[in-house]
């Protein structure tokens, strides 16, 4: 829901985004359930001016109230920093590198 913003997402869409992840080979669950769990959970949820969730003017619309510290708990920054000072000097081959993030952590095979 963060990454739509101001448009919102309807009560179909997100349910149809948890039926695909919820789906697999040996189990199809019941759209209609999930719907009806997602409604539910969305009206709950939407009831006060401090809730996560808004209700959009929009029927069946609903985003993320971005007045809540909860909402800014919920948004991880997983940007790379660079942690050099600036006296400090990269190499050229660093430098083209330093956007990637590097895994320092023991290998599989190591």
């Amino acid at each position: 829901m963060a990454k739509v913003g101001d448009r919102g997402l309807s009560v179909n869409l997100i349910a149809k985004h948890l039926y695909n992840l919820n789906s697999s080979l040996f189990f199809t669950p019941n759209i209609e359930d999930i719907k009806r769990h997602v409604r539910t959970f969305l009206a709950k949820n939407s009831q006060t001016p401090n809730s996560i969730i808004l209700k959009m003017d929009k029927k069946g619309c609903y985003k993320l109230n971005p007045n809540t510290p909860a909402v800014h708990q919920l948004m991880i920054d997983f940007s790379v920093h660079n942690s050099l000072d600036d006296d400090e000097q990269q190499n050229p081959e660093e430098q083209s590198n330093s956007n990637y993030y590097h895994d320092s952590s023991p290998g599989f095979f190591d």
